[in-house]
């Protein structure tokens, strides 16, 4: 797969020849695990090229380079695995995410990362708790987010809690997670001027790649 870039104003000296190619008007891009709005790309010998400008201006590229014929969509990069632990934890609590998120807090037992608008926080703590509906009646309490929808879920085959919440900045949904005396917590936010409900449908594939070791 190659990148083509734009430069209209160098063909009239350059070595440029004129060629007979397809215009695919909107094939869809997936950089890093996020899918990017439908862009031109043109489609020559087999071969399919985009504007390096549109690609440049959203992301370096990394190694990972893979176009789905069938389904219209070409992958750049991939997505990231986030894990915390610590020797006296009981488990080894593992994530992906967006692989175009950038860290703001990095230690073995709390992380975040987060693009301009969104993202997740996972952090966990070993605690005495009596059960998992004290601790987080106590974590709902410490945080004061309004929480609007409260279930009972299962999460690597443990039980958990899943909290829709609000506060007056950003929409969020905040799971908690007991494994032992280990109580594991995944954070997701999004700013409450861009949220759409659409945006939970990120926070399901972070769900659905929790795993612990």
């Amino acid at each position: 797969m190659f990148l083509l870039g734009g430069a209209a104003g160098a063909l009239a000296n350059s070595k440029f020849k004129e060629i007979k190619a397809f215009l695919n008007p909107a094939i869809k891009v997936e950089l890093n695990g996020e899918l990017l709005e439908p862009m031109k790309a043109l489609v020559y010998e087999g071969t399919t090229y985009l504007p390096v400008r549109n690609i440049a201006s959203m992301a370096a590229l990394s190694s990972k380079i893979e176009y789905d014929s069938k389904n219209n969509k070409l992958t750049l990069g991939s997505e990231r695995y986030i894990d915390i632990s610590t020797p006296e934890s009981e488990g080894f609590y593992q994530l992906i995410i967006n692989g175009n998120w950038g860290p703001s807090i990095l230690t073995r037992e709390h992380l975040m990362y987060s693009n301009y608008y969104m993202g997740i926080e996972f952090y966990f703590e070993k605690t005495a708790a009596a059960s998992l509906d004290t601790y987080v009646t106590s974590a709902l309490k410490a945080s004061r987010i309004k929480a609007t929808h409260t279930a009972d879920i299962q999460m690597a085959k443990q039980n958990a809690k899943e909290i829709t919440y609000e506060t007056p900045d950003s929409v969020g949904k905040l799971v908690i997670v007991k494994y032992g005396a280990d109580y594991v917590t995944l954070n997701f936010f999004v700013d409450k001027t861009r949220f759409k409900t659409s945006d939970f449908k990120e926070f399901d594939k972070i769900k659905a790649s929790f795993n612990i070791q």
